[in-house]
């Protein structure tokens, strides 16, 4: 039973992998046994964690996903370099904090090519690739809970990540007779560098841990497992759903001040 949480003889592109839930992912799906294809923007960063992974089958990729040109170009490099693509993570995500009326239009464009152009057209890419090829694969996009529930001073942030968990439902239904799923991860608060500014907040860190009934902020191997769960056989008759990983948060109350 427990191989069909193995991805031996999978490769698998994971996006914004240099540090963070990214990288957790990347490590885990190569723990796991898939070669992985590392993307984000920072060429250093990228050469840093395919070190850590420390499997000879990584691949790594510099992009800006922002830039909507950059995407069809990386993927075909990818699935030219690594022999094809079974899984794709879209991870790579940024954030715009600040009251809802001081966001200007340059950011808030950038935050929506990011979390969902970027999305749609490496969905797309990949998925013709799948069709093309006849072979089923899986995607999985990385949301948030605050597609779930609401709090001041990052209405931007939460309104992609609800567009992305509907276009998940939307490319699951659609792809679903050509063998490819569509899933996504909704993490809850997470210790990773983007969040730095508020797990170093000591009133909003303890205030966090008092209300997720877990008892504690989650760590990027706690939503690696849930990605690498959606993407494995385990999950063979899975797709269009968004899987919560947030200690309880949203289910105890959801609002955190």
């Amino acid at each position: 039973m427990l191989d069909a949480f193995r991805l031996d003889g999978r490769t698998a592109l994971v996006t914004g992998a240099s540090r963070g839930i990214g990288l957790g992912i990347a490590q885990s799906f190569a723990a796991a046994g898939a070669a992985v294809v590392l993307v984000a923007r920072d060429r250093a960063r990228l050469d840093e964690a395919a070190s850590r992974i420390g499997s000879p089958r990584v691949w790594t990729l510099p992009c800006d996903l922002s830039r909507a040109e950059e995407v069809p170009q990386t993927f075909r490099r990818a699935a030219a370099a690594a022999g094809g693509i079974d899984i794709l993570v879209n991870n790579a995500g940024a954030i715009l904090r600040g009251p809802a009326q001081t966001i200007e239009a340059e950011g808030l464009h950038r935050l929506i090519d990011l979390h969902l152009t970027a999305t749609y057209r490496l969905s797309c890419e990949f998925a013709q690739e799948r069709i093309a090829s006849g072979k089923p694969g899986a995607i999985v996009n990385i949301s948030s809970i605050l597609a779930e529930i609401a709090r001041p001073g990052v209405a931007a942030y939460a309104m992609t990540k609800a567009g992305l968990r509907q276009l998940t439902r939307a490319l699951a239904v659609e792809w679903a007779p050509h063998g490819i799923r569509v899933n996504a991860v909704a993490p809850g608060f997470t210790r990773t560098e983007l969040t730095r500014s508020q797990w170093t907040d000591p009133t909003l860190e303890a205030a966090v841990k008092a209300r997720t009934p877990l008892g504690r902020w989650a760590e990027p191997q706690d939503i690696a497992q849930a990605v690498l769960f959606l993407a494995s056989p385990a999950a063979a008759f899975i797709t269009g759903q968004t899987l919560i990983v947030d200690g309880g948060l949203t289910a105890a109350m959801g609002g955190i001040p």
